[in-house]
């Protein structure tokens, strides 16, 4: 709730009541970047560059207020209605990076966007973020994640040691520049 920043989703009350929380936040006129990729929507360079520009702004800002995300995924970045603005939503499993609350061992986040260390129940610091960010900015150039597998194993397996096939390889209208 103490970040107030333009690419991230105001959360403007917690209360809680027993065992149920309740949290007021701004309601934001748009989609889940998920819904375009489920309807295999194409990003031309210019707007996914302006998509991840924004998703990074509002890291760059959670992370300078030491809170780190954790579950960058394209389930969590909307896309304002008629504005091209980004907003990160779902602050869910964040940490405050002075915490303790998560212990080493704890896996938590989405595989298919983890760093590796994340995978490995490792602590991460604001890197896992940019990680997660980078690949929402292959799948905005591709169409496809870098890393799929049937099973969270498989998806493990090859984030932890396999290169991706370059962009350009996956989508030809990307200048070379993008491979590197």
């Amino acid at each position: 709730a103490r970040l107030q920043h333009p690419n991230i989703v105001t959360v403007y009350d917690y209360a809680e009541e027993g065992d149920t929380v309740f949290i007021a936040m701004e309601l934001v006129q748009g989609k889940e970047l998920n819904e375009y990729f489920a309807q295999k929507q194409r990003f031309t360079l210019k707007s996914a560059l302006g998509i991840v520009s924004q998703l990074l702004d509002g890291l760059a800002y959670s992370h300078r207020n030491n809170v780190v995300h954790r579950d960058i995924k394209p389930a969590n970045i909307i896309l304002v209605d008629g504005r091209g603005a980004v907003k990160i939503a779902d602050f869910g499993i964040a940490r405050i990076d002075t915490s303790e609350v998560t212990i080493p061992g704890d896996i938590m986040g989405t595989p298919t966007y983890m760093a590796p260390e994340q995978l490995l129940g490792q602590r991460v610091d604001g890197r896992a973020d940019l990680y997660s960010a980078g690949v929402i900015f292959y799948e905005l150039l591709t169409g496809e994640k870098p890393f799929t597998g049937n099973n969270i194993t498989v998806i493990m397996q090859s984030v932890l040691s396999d290169d991706p096939p370059a962009p350009s390889q996956r989508n030809a209208q990307l200048p070379p520049l993008c491979d590197t």
